[in-house]
């Protein structure tokens, strides 16, 4: 089997690539890791990983990349970096989910969230509360210094945040809760899972 080994300033790369984040710690100097080339047989069909996300072996243990195992088992895969969680789920349909809030909150908000799908995988999410009169806050500067002088928080960048978590993650309910935006989280993620539950629009709708 034909393996190369890799130099301790490279490990950290190569368990970036292999999703395999938090495997090495600081303390590991002269440590060796092995990237060797494994054939896989996935329900009687022989599958092999391109050549960057073959495995690694590092102290003699095997450490599969997640993102591409994933990709061959045809499944969703997400991570969480401050809960060092990994998300795995079946492949969605493609195309566009939306969802919106019922009504209107006491301060005459209510969220919307619309969810792009492609391959299988969310690949953008935009989220944005809407008042009565049709305005968005994201378009409503005078709100949103308020809301900055006031919670000391950038609106849309936590918007901005919960979004990229989203793609991240690929699932609402690990998408981590932004401080002082608590409301604005809870909602996302609740609108999220109502839409992904919905399915995609009909074309035309």
């Amino acid at each position: 089997m034909k393996s190369r080994k890799i130099c301790t300033a490279a490990i950290i790369t190569a368990i970036a690539i292999f999703a395999c984040t938090g495997l090495v710690s600081a303390g590991t100097e002269g440590l060796q890791a092995i990237a060797a080339k494994f054939n896989f047989n996935i329900n009687g069909q022989n599958i092999t990983l391109p050549e960057q996300q073959q495995p690694v072996v590092i102290d003699g243990k095997t450490y599969l990349p997640v993102r591409a195992m994933g990709e061959v088992l045809e499944k969703r895969i997400g991570w969480n970096q401050q809960t060092k969680t990994v998300y795995v789920g079946d492949l969605l349909q493609d195309g566009i989910y939306k969802a919106a809030g019922d009504d209107f909150d006491e301060h005459g908000w209510k969220g919307e969230v619309e969810i792009t799908v492609v391959d299988g995988k969310i690949d953008n999410a935009k989220y944005d509360e809407i008042n009565e009169q049709g305005v968005y806050k994201s378009a409503d500067e005078a709100y949103l210094q308020q809301f900055k002088e006031i919670t000391k928080v950038d609106l849309i960048q936590s918007y901005t945040t919960l979004q990229n978590s989203l793609i991240e993650v690929q699932n609402p309910d690990m998408v981590d809760t932004v401080s002082g935006a608590t409301g604005a989280s809870n909602n996302f993620k609740m609108l999220a899972n109502e839409a992904l539950t919905a399915g995609p629009l009909l074309e035309g709708q």
